[in-house]
């Protein structure tokens, strides 16, 4: 049995805000006896605990990086993994990702981006820098290759050629910030892109 419950954290929060069992089960799109399940669960989806995360103002994402600081076992199986190829990833991240940022010397915080359109934004992020990362995809991809006409890609490729990174920047803003897709990457590939990013990449993001 996992150490972290996730099912349990989420009825504490509910409980904490005095949410009426009903009401917020139609915010999450789940019938009331679903909630009662969710509650009862180790396990959920990407999907289903970003719509709770928002629905409750609680980044339950960032519970798992910060448990995961805690025991690097207990993170790993509170996603459900099949067949959802991108729950597996997210999954993984988490796991994975803390200790590589830990290893380069970034700040192991990951912060949950809640927005209305996920089609046009990414979906998590760093605490310290603008870096982002979009699930299942890059956010080029999410755009289908025609982004909005505020914003500009371009691409970065490491002097080996192994690594690329799309830098995006916005017309009268002088920000930029990174993209990176999160798909399924070992540690060594997660290790790999992000030693490229802090080198090559971290100077050019206002």
């Amino acid at each position: 049995m996992n150490k972290f419950h996730l099912g349990s954290l989420i009825k504490d929060e509910v409980s904490r805000q005095k949410r009426n069992i009903t009401k917020f089960a139609d915010e999450i799109s789940v019938t009331r006896q679903n909630i009662y399940d969710i509650f009862s669960r180790t396990s959920t989806t990407t999907d289903l605990l970003a719509r709770i995360s928002k629905t409750l103002n609680h980044n339950f994402f960032r519970d798992l990086a910060d448990q995961f600081d805690k025991d690097n076992d207990s993170c790993c199986d509170v996603f459900d993994t099949t067949p959802d190829q991108n729950s597996k990833a997210v999954a993984q991240f988490f796991c994975v990702i803390p200790n590589v940022l830990s290893d380069l010397g970034f700040d192991t915080t990951i912060v949950f981006v809640p927005h209305e359109d996920k089609d046009i934004l990414p979906d998590f992020g760093l605490g310290d820098f603008p870096i982002f990362f979009t699930i299942g995809e890059s956010l080029w991809e999410r755009y289908n290759g025609n982004p909005d006409k505020y914003l500009s890609r371009e691409v970065y490729v490491s002097a080996d050629g192994s690594q690329s990174i799309d830098l995006w920047g916005s017309q009268g803003c002088d920000r930029v910030f990174c993209d990176i897709k999160l798909d399924y990457k070992s540690y060594e590939e997660w290790l790999n892109i992000m030693t490229f990013v802090r080198d090559e990449i971290l100077t050019l993001l206002k």
